[in-house]
């Protein structure tokens, strides 16, 4: 009898369904749970300038020639600056990843390992018992006048102990520094590189 009486009153009770009520939230405006989402965007999109500064900073690290939307004057200059010992200290590319700590590092250590395989050099020719000033062939500069009081003969001689310094002591100094410069620009592992999100060169 008592149920019967609350259906006469409340009569909208016993024909709606509880799946069809609306529900409520907390701040008492209803929600319908059929509501269309937009998908969720994702969460590594980069903008164009991010995009940009990336493909720069890979370009600079490997020493790339050409940046993106400079023309061949300020493609020299960038190249010139970015990657000169001694200007680049100061003229470097805002986004370049060696700063100038680095860059003084390298510096450095380009000039002692210049220095130590100079000594090496002598200490090989003085170990082995080999002369380093014996000529090993000579450069004729002779320039010959209309008369022969104006003809004048100069040679230039190139021993062993200076042909070993321009090709195995340049060579090796040459490898070296590019080892530093790439172990120290990372062109992957730095920020704008293929796996600049791993970090692994990230704390030096």
């Amino acid at each position: 009898r008592p149920l019967a009486l609350a259906i006469l009153r409340f009569p909208n009770i016993s024909s709606q369904h509880p799946h069809d009520m609306p529900l409520s939230n907390k701040n008492g405006s209803s929600a319908n749970c059929n509501n269309n989402t937009d998908p969720p965007k994702k969460r590594n999109a980069r903008t164009p300038e991010e995009e940009l500064e990336r493909q720069i900073i890979q370009k600079l690290a490997s020493r790339s020639y050409h940046l993106p939307g400079y023309k061949l004057f300020r493609d020299w200059a960038q190249y010139l600056f970015n990657n000169h010992p001694v200007l680049g200290i100061c003229f470097h590319h805002k986004l370049h990843p060696l700063k100038m700590r680095q860059r003084l590092i390298i510096l450095l250590g380009s000039f002692f390992y210049g220095v130590a395989i100079t000594n090496v050099i002598y200490l090989w020719f003085l170990g082995t018992g080999r002369d380093d000033q014996e000529e090993v062939f000579a450069l004729d500069l002779s320039a010959n006048g209309q008369e022969e009081e104006q003809s004048y003969s100069t040679s230039y001689s190139v021993t062993s102990g200076l042909l070993m310094l321009v090709t195995v002591g340049s060579g090796s100094h040459a490898i070296f520094d590019r080892f530093v410069w790439t172990l120290s620009a990372c062109g992957c592992c730095r920020s704008g590189g293929r796996f600049g999100n791993c970090g692994c060169l990230g704390g030096f």
